[in-house]
């Protein structure tokens, strides 16, 4: 039992961890972190409070916690840290507040029943294999606040195929993309505000360089842009 009483500012690392008997818990108002490790391996962990008084979910926080099935954060998280809640397998869907402003590597990854996440306003970069392995993903929602997206994001997200942009086809363009972003997906086309980009999997080219974009016109694809990738590759 955490107390009450505000006088609990973290959760601590590894406070819970490994605790399999802890069925839910609620985070009092008044704590601003979950550090690292605190809740990882509470395999039965399967309801989780926030307050709005967190702010940052720290590395592994709730790793391997098989049967969370959903989670909605408290509205003023801004800041979530690598891995924080990779290979929750069970976990289906994740509410993300407007709040959120960095989002770590692999935070998803592992998640095979995660299906839909909308990544809201304000996320700057979508870091490397956020949701990699993540089988059951289907719908992903991409604001137009990202300039970085980083290799293996996506990879080994064979049910992705619903890519919405929520800026223009230019801006899409703009984003920088590491060489390797799209690998090992499926998806082919993205949704922008002003149309659509076809995107050849990577690596489907004969010169084994990363996924060119099209706009599509019509029944057609014509090409959009050239892409560099961050070793300077065109």
């Amino acid at each position: 039992t955490i107390p009450t009483d505000g006088s609990i500012k973290h959760i601590g690392a590894a406070a819970f961890a490994g605790n399999t008997n802890l069925t839910s818990i609620v985070i009092p108002e008044g704590v601003v972190s979950v550090q690292v490790n605190a809740f990882a391996g509470c395999s039965s962990l399967n309801k989780v409070t926030f307050p709005k008084s967190l702010e940052r979910i720290g590395a592994c926080a709730f790793r391997r916690c098989d049967s969370l099935k959903s989670i909605e954060l408290g509205v003023n998280v801004k800041y979530i840290e690598a891995e924080a809640f990779s290979v929750c397998k069970g976990l289906t869907e994740i509410i993300l507040p407007k709040q959120i402003t960095s989002i770590g590597s692999s935070v998803f990854s592992g998640c095979e029943s995660l299906e839909s996440v909308i990544l809201p306003e304000g996320v700057d970069e979508i870091d490397r294999t956020l949701f990699c392995s993540c089988s059951g993903l289907v719908s992903l929602r991409i604001p137009k606040s990202v300039t970085k997206i980083e290799k293996g994001v996506f990879a080994d997200c064979k049910k992705l195929s619903d890519l919405v942009y929520s800026g223009t086809v230019r801006e899409w363009n703009g984003i920088q993309k590491e060489w390797g972003w799209n690998e090992g997906c499926s998806f082919t086309v993205v949704h922008c505000s002003d149309g659509d980009l076809s995107i050849t999997p990577f690596p489907e080219t004969s010169d084994g360089s990363q996924g060119l974009e099209y706009q599509i016109e019509g029944d057609h694809a014509v090409l959009a842009t050239s892409q560099t990738d961050a070793e300077g590759r065109t």
